[in-house]
């Protein structure tokens, strides 16, 4: 049955939610995730901020290390070490459900920019610093897994007309009363088996990417948002002409340790 230890606000400032609490229920906990929860409407774009006020950390190639630069955070934190650590396993937190209030989805305006297929902590360097996502190595600690799969998967090259197939497959209702139906794209949180082995055995994040449904939707996503499973900067043109694109603009990683 969930549980959260209880604490009282002074007010909506980052540095006091006790994101201690987070560490200490670990990389992989939820309960203190589902606590703050009702917080998130102005703790994620807090968090996002002040994380992305840190100084980099580039290898010898001219790469930003994603590992390194977490760990200069979170050893030079004023906050603490504890603290620092929890407010980076909220930013990783999967599904991102697990953080977005009671009363909101994750197509709410609010939410759009803090969505699944946004690398929040990534995020606040390309916000920021406007360090793009293809500039980042090392960086499988600071992703959180669900996306991180998607954005190292090799999917195979696809017409648009193979992607609105696949879509159409993928978002076709299989059984019960409505068997046959297919869902809006907008509502279509999942794609479901296409019969296309190859895709079928994508990420399940890729495949929403992809066939640009739910998140992906050219009426919904994101700068911020991971598009293309390969160049992850890239904003696709939409498979629908007429989906136009919104201008909304389990192991512990060393850093924790």
């Amino acid at each position: 049955m969930f549980q959260s230890k209880v604490f009282t606000l002074s007010k909506k400032d980052l540095k006091s939610v006790p994101f201690q609490l987070v560490y200490e229920d670990g990389a992989e906990g939820q309960d203190q995730r589902k606590a703050f929860a009702k917080y998130s409407t102005w703790a994620l774009p807090q968090a996002l901020a002040f994380v992305g006020q840190t100084t980099p950390v580039k290898n010898p190639d001219g790469q930003f290390d994603g590992n390194a630069t977490v760990k200069k955070f979170v050893s030079s934190c004023e906050h603490g070490k504890e603290w620092a650590i929890g407010l980076m396993y909220y930013l990783l937190s999967h599904p991102r459900g697990l953080i977005i209030p009671s009363g909101y989805k994750a197509t709410s305006p609010e939410f759009i920019p803090y969505a699944a297929l946004v690398p929040l902590i990534l995020a606040a360097f390309k916000k920021y610093q406007s360090i793009p996502y293809s500039k980042w190595t090392n960086f499988s600690s600071i992703v959180d897994k669900d996306l991180y799969a998607a954005m190292n998967c090799s999917p195979p090259s696809y017409t648009v007309e193979e992607l609105l197939d696949l879509r159409d497959l993928g978002s076709t209702i299989k059984s019960g009363d409505k068997a046959g139906t297919k869902k809006n794209p907008v509502s279509t949180t999942t794609i479901t088996a296409t019969g296309v082995e190859e895709f079928d055995k994508l990420p399940r994040l890729a495949k929403i990417m992809l066939t640009q449904v739910w998140l992906a939707h050219a009426t919904i996503r994101h700068d911020y948002m991971v598009l293309d499973p390969v160049e992850w900067d890239r904003m696709p043109p939409s498979l629908v002409a007429t989906e136009v694109r919104s201008l909304v603009t389990s192991s512990t990683p060393d850093w924790a340790l």
